[in-house]
């Protein structure tokens, strides 16, 4: 779905950023210590962000795999509908995160 691609390019997005800071911080001579410290708010914004994107992402699977098995189409579509609302409620909530590079449109946020 389109929610889990925002999600997961976002998580990819904000790992990037932590390497790069790690290697611009080397390459400007700090020790991998100090710019593996210097790193640590942006490996948490970076986990935080993964986490999100496995949960939402393991969310979806799991209404397909009992879709199959158990539950009937309005079960589906409520738990569709479940799923979406987590997805937006921290979509908003992280908002910058989702538009920092451009991947989506204040107008789209609207």
């Amino acid at each position: 779905s389109t929610l889990l691609v925002a999600f997961r390019h976002r998580a990819a997005r904000l790992l990037v950023v932590v390497a790069q800071q790690i290697n611009d911080d080397v390459m400007g001579g700090k020790s991998m210590q100090q710019a593996w410290n210097d790193a640590l708010v942006a490996m948490a914004k970076a986990s935080r962000a993964y986490s999100l994107f496995l949960v939402l992402q393991d969310f979806c699977l799991g209404i397909q795999e009992e879709q199959r098995q158990h539950l009937g189409p309005k079960e589906v579509d409520v738990l569709l509908d479940l799923a979406k609302l987590f997805a937006l409620y921290w979509m908003e909530k992280d908002l910058g995160e989702f538009l920092e590079d451009g991947f989506m449109t204040s107008k789209q946020a609207k």
